[in-house]
């Protein structure tokens, strides 16, 4: 669409393609204004050779989706993803309610990919996303942007599986702060590279972590971490949740809070357990180049 392209829609869709196209179950595109979807249906999308996206919100001006319908996508040589939102100058917004399930057997996973250049990245969960793939990357839900805040609220249960690097719940922003606030169970696990249970990355602000779930992270081939929060600025994290971090050839850390500026601040309430079998296992690892440090326990 030239101006807004909005999509409402109630019922079932399933999309399949079986040779080079792409297979989205629902696609909300403008050129020149604002996408928005609102699904209460069941969705489906099967691709082989190009991706497979329940819904695609893409808006030059925001992008925005709103869906209690449960999705599944499936892929084979490309990417899959549960929903795909990008924006250029507006906010790009997700109220998630349904469950999300994207499997792949090469390319990368994502249930939730949300990106905004100019404004902020917004994620609202509490459905249970699933996330698998046979020989790629995958997240949960993947949040980020370059000149806004990336903040993700989650309370569904998060389940990530892949061969390389895997991600529960990520955002990330080049310029604003990254916040992510998690109240239910994250299960990450790689098995030739990096698990990450639950990343917060500001390259110029700050980065915000507040956990009460119980998260997981476990990798074969290289580090595991169940919480990160990277920041220039200040990184903090809080949690009352049981943190488990597993390597075989890594390092296993059970909370990572490093900042280069002003603070870095953990506070801790719950069972971490930290185990390396050839690397290093720390229970909490904190640094910061030019700033202060605290730490409750």
């Amino acid at each position: 669409a030239y101006y807004d392209a909005l999509v409402v829609n109630s019922g079932d869709i399933s999309a399949t393609s079986y040779a080079q196209g792409s297979a989205q179950a629902i696609r909300a595109v403008s050129q020149y204004g604002y996408a928005e979807v609102s699904n209460t249906g069941d969705l489906s999308a099967t691709s082989t050779y190009s991706n497979s996206i329940g819904i695609v919100a893409v808006g030059y001006y925001g992008a925005e989706v709103y869906n209690s319908g449960d999705i599944t996508a499936n892929n084979t040589y490309a990417n899959t993803f549960g929903m795909y939102l990008y924006t250029k100058n507006g906010d790009a917004i997700v109220n998630n309610y349904g469950d999300i399930t994207a499997t792949n057997y090469v390319g990368g996973a994502s249930g939730i990919y949300n990106l905004s250049n100019d404004n902020d990245a917004i994620v609202v969960n509490s459905g249970v996303i699933t996330a698998t793939t046979t020989y790629g990357t995958a997240y949960g839900i993947n949040n980020s942007t370059v000149y806004g805040d990336s903040i993700i609220t989650n309370t569904g249960d998060i389940s990530v599986t892949a061969y390389y690097d895997s991600t529960g719940l990520f955002a990330t922003s080049y310029a604003g702060d990254s916040n992510i606030s998690n109240e239910a169970n994250v299960s990450v696990i790689s098995y030739s590279g990096i698990a990450y249970g639950v990343y917060a990355s500001a390259h110029q602000a700050s980065a915000f972590i507040g956990n009460g779930g119980d998260v997981d992270a476990y990798s074969y081939a290289s580090d595991a971490s169940a919480l990160v929060a990277v920041a220039l600025d200040s990184a903090f994290v809080y949690s009352d949740g049981s943190l488990s971090a597993y390597s075989v050839n890594g390092d296993a850390i059970g909370i990572v809070a490093v900042a280069e500026n002003n603070y870095v601040n953990v506070t801790n309430q719950g069972n971490i357990d930290a185990e390396a079998y050839y690397g290093s296992a720390y229970g909490i690892y904190t640094r910061n180049y030019n700033g202060n440090i605290g730490i409750t326990n």
